[in-house]
């Protein structure tokens, strides 16, 4: 299994979580547990470095505002990068752009929150600078929002809830005529729930 990391939040007191805190502390093959406060930098080697963030700056109010103060991921391979920024909504995408420059340019964005409006505002878009996106959002309908859409303008968006299946995204993360490429290939499911 390996090592676990996770924004060290252990507020959440459904049930759901009690089983998550059970697998937490007891991760098999001598698995450790990490709690990442600010930006941690993982290399897994083969020219791989990932990077985890998260602000402990942000004001968790009530329960539910919890889920948005995700662990943000950057994936660097070479020239390529990935940033996957979880659940977010806009105010935090803000302060973690404004707290961590390391995040700026990812030419491939996992959107927040499925593709809510309530993320993935313009500044994101301009201090990222996304050649394309992927929505994971196989039920929810109605998403990626409109809005979310019209942000991105000519930036090709791949969605789960469009395929029913898998996206997969790979690149050899080398500079071609200054631009890296990357090969998309959606995977349709037969079993498409709506």
């Amino acid at each position: 299994m390996g090592d676990l990391y996770d924004n060290g939040d252990d507020l959440i007191d459904d049930c759901w979580f009690i089983d998550y805190r059970h697998f937490r502390d007891n991760l098999p093959d001598g698995g450790k547990y990490h709690s990442v406060n600010g930006e941690t930098k993982i290399d897994v080697g083969k020219g791989v470095e990932v990077t985890l963030y998260v602000n402990h700056n942000w004001n968790v109010k009530s329960e539910s505002s919890r889920k948005y103060r995700s662990v943000w991921m950057k994936i660097n391979y070479k020239n390529a990068t990935i940033l996957f920024s979880g659940d977010s909504k806009s105010k935090y995408e803000k302060l973690m752009i404004k707290d961590f420059p390391s995040i700026e340019t990812a030419h491939v964005i996992k959107l927040s929150e499925h593709g809510s409006k309530e993320a993935t505002k313009e500044k994101f878009i301009q201090t990222v600078q996304p050649i394309f996106a992927v929505a994971c959002n196989k039920h929810h309908d109605g998403l990626p929002d409109p809005l979310v859409k019209l942000r991105l303008g000519t930036r090709k968006i791949f969605s789960t809830n469009e395929t029913g299946g898998k996206i997969t995204v790979r690149t050899d993360g080398k500079l071609r005529n200054n631009k890296v490429s990357y090969q998309i290939k959606l995977q349709k499911s037969k079993h498409v729930i709506r």
